[in-house]
């Protein structure tokens, strides 16, 4: 099924199978936010703090998880294999937080650190990409770290419309297709699936020169396909 682009703030995300439909709570941020500036036309000052732009919520505790050799590595040690994966590399899950979603961890594309609510230092690559769409998701929506985006009026509603509630049901992403690449930008869709139902959710990312790393682009609208062809995928041996 074609990609589709939304335009409204939800705080779910659906598979749908004729009139059965199941509810998969993801943030507020997988199936769409309010674009634009807000009703007076007036957009959040850029330099705003996260805090002053968005209500406050309590992000859950992450534990200090790095690797062991973590501290030593520099984003630098990371890969710099810019061909696009025909198959997954070795990786590892780790769940985020205390939350049912599971992130991909690569010695090769990161993410390098993780000791705090914003999982980052990933490779500057097509695959480095992949890997930091779903651990920025996490930290965005999950782990209330605003700084997982780019700044942006559009980030701003994001934040605002989403809410990880306590106990959410997460989705299991096991592979991942990259439909755009550049040094500066990326647009990954993943694979996720919830019993009998499948899903794409897209993500933008944009290489953030100052943080040295990813980051969200929510100038752009997450994408939805139901039911994908898991052909078109690279799967992870989960």
């Amino acid at each position: 099924m074609a990609e589709t682009e939304s335009k409204s703030p939800f705080n779910v995300w659906w598979f749908g199978a004729g009139a059965f439909v199941i509810l998969v709570l993801i943030g507020g941020v997988l199936l769409g936010f309010q674009l634009g500036s807000s009703d007076d036309g007036e957009p959040a000052a850029a330099e705003t703090p996260a805090e002053e732009a968005a209500p406050e919520q309590s992000a859950p505790a992450v534990e200090d998880t790095p690797a062991a050799d973590d501290e030593a590595r520099e984003c630098g040690s990371l890969s710099t294999d810019q061909d696009y994966p025909t198959e997954a590399p070795p990786t590892e899950w780790e769940t985020y937080a205390s939350s049912s979603m599971t992130v991909p961890i690569s010695e090769e594309y990161g993410p390098v650190n993780r000791d705090g609510n914003l999982w980052g230092c990933y490779a500057h690559s097509p695959t480095g990409a992949v890997y930091a769409g779903l651990g920025l998701i996490a930290s965005f929506s999950i782990g209330g770290e605003y700084d997982a985006a780019v700044d942006t009026a559009q980030a701003e509603s994001a934040f605002e419309d989403q809410s990880a509630a306590a106990g959410a049901s997460f989705p299991s992403f096991s592979g991942f297709r990259i439909d755009e690449y550049s040094d500066d930008a990326a647009r990954i869709t993943y694979y996720g699936d919830q019993g009998e139902h499948s899903a794409g959710i897209s993500f933008s990312l944009k290489w953030d020169e100052q943080a040295d790393d990813w980051r969200l682009d929510w100038t752009r609208p997450d994408g939805f396909e139901e039911n994908p062809d898991p052909e078109q995928f690279v799967m992870w041996e989960r």
